[in-house]
Parts: structure tokens; C-alpha cells; sequence
């Protein structure tokens, strides 16, 4: 028989539901493809560091000091962020981390098939990328592109719609590894797909900034005609 690993969140004092059933208390909302990713790094982190020679048995401590190492390396990039008053160089600004944790994800990727890096901190730097990239999209990407494009709207309808696809894909993806690519351990398989995302990626805010500078841009000589032509 299988072994079968289940994952549920529960809190302090080990409950996974308050009287009556209630699960209010649990965050519902996640994103899209970098949360598919995160969402595979963090559900099997564990086995990849098995497969990669660590016994996280034997040193507990060293996945809570990486991820206290990663969550705070995000928290101060995202208070940099807030410090920016200005809602069309915020907006690009978070366009701009979030390709970076892509970057950081295909860079680390290579220096460790190259041997350059250990799997610890591949897998530490991986999870750097990743929160990255997820967190400024889940929590201030919306609320700029709105607000510098003049967009009327509710920015938790687009996180409710990114979630919907985020968590559809990160059940299809666990799903296919285990069907398409059985034989293809877990560590390989976090390596094939950093890769892919950090491509995929990359291109895709990129191609994102270019329009959103575009429209900008355009946006600004509009309002610009239409000063110069009510004050004649």
C-alpha cells in the first residue's frame, strides 16, 4: 500500500476546525503560478531535501531558521515597497520584484545542477523566489494597477479569480507528476519546473511592463491634449 502524506491546516493548539466546524479563522485566498509553485515547494519541501541528502528528522531547526530567512528577507522588501507614494512607479516597482523572484528562482536552479550551491540553500533560495514573486502579486499588485490605470474595480475579485486558477493548477500539476511522470523523483521535478517558471515567468511580467508603460504613457498625453485643449 501507498504511503499517503496529508497536509491541513491547523492551529496553535492543534485544531482544524472552532465549535460548530467553523474554519473562519483560515485564510482562504493564494494566487496563480507562482502560488502553484509555492505551493508544490512548500507541500513536498521536505521530501526534495530527503532526496537531496538531508535529514530533516535530525535538524528541525534548520527548516524553521530557512523559512524565518525567507519570510524575512520578503518582509523588508515588501515595507520598501510601501514607501513609494507614487501608484505608476509602485506599480512597476512590484512589477520588478516579482520578476526578480523569478530570476532568483532559474538562477539558483542553474548554480545548483552546475554544483555551485548546496540543495539547502537552492531549496532556501528557491523559496525566496517564490515568496517573492507570490506575495507583492497577492497583496499589492492589484490595488496599484487600479489605481494608476484609473480602473474602477475591486482588487479582491481579481485575487478571488487568480486564486481560482492558482489552486486549479497546483492541483493539476501534483496531480500530473504522479500520473505522467511517476518515476521522476520529486527534486527532479521542482528543478524541470523553477526552471519553466522562471522563463515563462519573466517573459510574461516583462511583457506585462511593456504594456502597462505603454498604456501609461498614452494615458498621459491624453489628459495632457485635453488640458492644453480646455484652456484655449
Amino acid at each position: 500500500m501507498r504511503e499517503l502524506t496529508y497536509y491541513v491546516a491547523v492551529s496553535l493548539d492543534g485544531r482544524i476546525a472552532g465549535p460548530g466546524d467553523d474554519f473562519s479563522a483560515f485564510p482562504v485566498e493564494g494566487d496563480h503560478i507562482e502560488m502553484i509553485f509555492r505551493d508544490y515547494r512548500d507541500n513536498y519541501q521536505v521530501d526534495v531535501l530527503k532526496q537531496l541528502g538531508y535529514m530533516t528528522a535530525e535538524n528541525k531547526a534548520s527548516l524553521t531558521n530557512m523559512e524565518f530567512g525567507v519570510a524575512l528577507a520578503v518582509l523588508m522588501s515588501m515595507c520598501l515597497m510601501y514607501l513609494i507614494r507614487d501608484n505608476r512607479r509602485a506599480l512597476f516597482a512590484v512589477l520588478a520584484a516579482v520578476a526578480v523572484g523569478f530570476l532568483i528562482i532559474g538562477a539558483s536552479t542553474l548554480l545548483h545542477m552546475s554544483g555551485m550551491i548546496s540543495g539547502f540553500w537552492w531549496v532556501a533560495l528557491i523559496g525566496f523566489g517564490g515568496y517573492l514573486a507570490y506575495v507583492p502579486y497577492n497583496s499589492v499588485l492589484f490595488d496599484r494597477l487600479m489605481a494608476s490605470t484609473h480602473f474602477v474595480g475591486t482588487a479582491v475579485f481579481c485575487i478571488y479569480l487568480a486564486d481560482s486558477a492558482g489552486y486549479t493548477g497546483s492541483c493539476l500539476v501534483q496531480l500530473g507528476k504522479d500520473l505522467l511522470a511517476a518515476q521522476t523523483s520529486r527534486a527532479e521535478f521542482l528543478q524541470y519546473f523553477s526552471l519553466v517558471l522562471s522563463v515563462v515567468g519573466t517573459l510574461s511580467i516583462a511583457a506585462g511592463g511593456v504594456y502597462f508603460w505603454r498604456r501609461g504613457t498614452a494615458d498621459a498625453e491624453l489628459i495632457e491634449r485635453r488640458s492644453t485643449e480646455s484652456s484655449t
